[in-house]
């Protein structure tokens, strides 16, 4: 019998990509693979309880792969992540290749990385969530019916984008004071690749916690450059951490950014890190 693949597929890229999935069909049965594919939460649950197939394949991007967080687990079969997102942030810490039919050919190594999930009060993420500049860009994104590019809209917002303050518990040390951007991460990119937390892995079981403080926005535009190579970690402004948990308090509601979905929280906000871990086929050593 041949192994089989079952294939979550986002609507979204299905529907603006219409012939993605016969081309993923045809090229999985190339190295001897079934596909067998869903389109909702529901069946691909009574597909993994009632015939666990040889992989999980997942169409779409960081969203899709946030929306079905709660429902994976150390028990999934490994994931093959196909993406076809606006960010693909995740495949790319992942060393997945950004086109799926590319990815598709990483079946061929069966490379299998264990991948840390974390927590932000009860929201999983496998990538990124933080607020601040991240998350009114994509406030301002979600407005729009087609993409604009994450630097434009940095660039756009960077003049008009206001400081908050936070109170940040990390073991016994706090930190306070007012800033324009904090994030915690699971993987290494924002925005279509941008390198804002370089030294993060998914696949250790901390979180990289990133700190922007307010202060000049000339400033910040001038050393925009580095941040694109990711060498902007000693900058006065910015602070990191390697955290496996932390605590925020919020003095108002805020949105937040988590995985490309918006939330608002409030309050006392509890971070962790390594709640549980998924197995991904990735690019590693390729």
């Amino acid at each position: 019998m041949k192994p089989d693949i079952l294939l979550y597929i986002n609507p979204g890229a299905a529907r603006y990509r219409p012939n993605l999935v016969q081309r993923i069909r045809i090229e999985a049965e190339k190295f001897g693979f079934i596909i067998s594919p869903v389109s909702t939460a529901e069946q691909l649950v009574q597909r993994l309880e009632k015939e666990p197939p040889s992989y999980l394949g997942i169409l779409g991007g960081d969203g899709t792969i946030h929306r079905l967080l709660p429902f994976l687990s150390e028990h999934t079969p490994p994931i093959l992540l196909l993406p076809a997102g606006l960010g693909n942030e995740l495949a790319r810490s992942l060393f997945i290749p950004a086109h799926p039919i590319s990815a598709l050919h990483l079946l061929s190594s069966s490379q299998i990385s264990k991948v840390w999930v974390g927590q932000i009060q009860n929201v999983l993420f496998a990538n990124t969530a933080g607020t601040g500049i991240d998350a009114l860009i994509s406030l301002n994104r979600s407005f729009l019916p087609f993409p604009i590019p994450y630097l434009a809209y940095f660039l756009l917002l960077l003049p008009f984008l206001p400081s908050f303050p936070i109170r940040i518990q990390i073991d016994d040390r706090e930190i306070t004071g007012q800033f324009f951007w904090v994030l915690v991460g699971n993987g290494k990119y924002i925005g279509g690749g941008i390198p804002i937390l370089p030294i993060s892995n998914p696949c250790d079981r901390q979180l990289e916690l990133f700190l922007l403080s307010a202060g000049s926005k000339w400033n910040i535009l001038f050393n925009l450059p580095k941040a694109l190579r990711g060498e902007h970690l000693s900058h006065p402004l910015i602070q990191t951490f390697p955290i496996k948990q932390a605590k925020l308090s919020l003095t108002r509601p805020t949105l937040f950014n988590i995985d490309g979905e918006l939330y608002t929280f409030s309050g006392e906000i509890e971070i962790h890190g390594g709640i549980k871990s998924l197995r991904f086929i990735s690019g590693f050593g390729k």
